[in-house]
């Protein structure tokens, strides 16, 4: 207790720890020179793309995951004994979901695999480039980065085809589960 009021008063009052309890201490300027900048600044957007390259391989984890459980819920409704009690609009919610689960699914696999193959050729683009090898040609090293950010585009354009399909999946599920529980269908 004794030392948390400490901190808090040192906190609150940070030069009467020097033993001046009437004056704030002297302040200190440090000139950074534009080159330390450019590298702070350098170092955020390292650390923002890295937060961001991972975020957008969580998220397309998770939608891919959430893709394969509709389509494992949807095949069970599918596949049941009450099926064929359904009326036809809501036959071709649930399939129509069906369709579009499996779409989504399909996109984050291939976002997936865009993603490895980009992070294969940035790290060949690196080894190439870093390493203690014969020197590479400028045009085959523009052709690969040209390559890399082509790959990343396309990871986002599946990324966001997966996403927008699984939505469409969800609502025709809703759809579907809505219209069978007002004609009082058991679903099961």
């Amino acid at each position: 207790m004794v030392r948390a009021e400490a901190l808090r008063r040192t906190r609150l009052h940070p030069f009467r720890e020097a033993g001046c309890p009437s004056k704030p201490p002297r302040v200190v300027h440090v000139a950074y020179t534009q080159a330390d900048e450019n590298l702070r600044r350098k170092e955020r957007i390292r650390r923002w793309d890295d937060i961001r390259r991972a975020q957008l391989s969580f998220s397309i984890n998770l939608f891919l995951t959430f893709a394969v459980g509709a389509i494992g819920f949807l095949a069970v409704l599918l596949s049941g004994n009450k099926f064929p009690t359904y009326g036809a609009m809501q036959k071709g919610f649930f399939i129509h979901a069906f369709i579009f689960a499996g779409a989504s699914s399909l996109s984050g696999i291939i976002a997936s695999v865009l993603r490895l193959c980009d992070f294969r050729l940035t790290a060949k683009i690196i080894r190439k480039n870093c390493g203690p090898q014969k020197p590479i040609s400028r045009a085959w090293l523009e052709y690969a980065r040209a390559r890399a950010r082509a790959l990343g585009d396309r990871t986002w354009v599946m990324f966001w085809l997966q996403c927008g399909t699984f939505i469409l999946a969800m609502m025709l599920l809703a759809i579907a589960v809505i219209s069978v529980a007002l004609t009082s269908v058991p679903l099961c």
